[in-house]
């Protein structure tokens, strides 16, 4: 598609929306949130991405939106020090480094 006129900060407002709902729906106290956006092909990628870290209790997309190329997940660790990780150092894919959200 195409793009004939966009509201300058629509993109970062709506994801702060985005997130500000996921996050009122009451998530795991010990996971961390990442936001793959669109740069990540596939879910089955993003989970070995995450697993990268360390071992992990379970990870689900937490997305509410539409766009179901737009990719939040919430990951639990087995170990909180790989939580620390996550945060901290976080996963590169492609040269580009995704930090988790507390």
């Amino acid at each position: 598609s195409v793009t004939i006129y966009e509201v300058e900060g629509f993109e970062q407002g709506q994801r702060a929306r985005c997130a500000e709902a996921i996050l009122a729906h009451s998530l795991n106290t010990e996971a961390v949130i990442f936001d793959f956006s669109t740069q990540v092909p596939s879910k089955k990628d993003t989970y070995s991405l995450i697993q990268s870290i360390g071992p992990v209790h379970g990870a689900k997309a937490v997305s509410q939106t539409r766009n179901s190329t737009n990719l939040l997940v919430e990951a639990r660790f087995v170990n909180t020090k790989d939580s620390d990780k996550a945060i901290s150092v976080g996963v590169t894919y492609r040269n580009i480094n995704f930090r988790a959200t507390p």
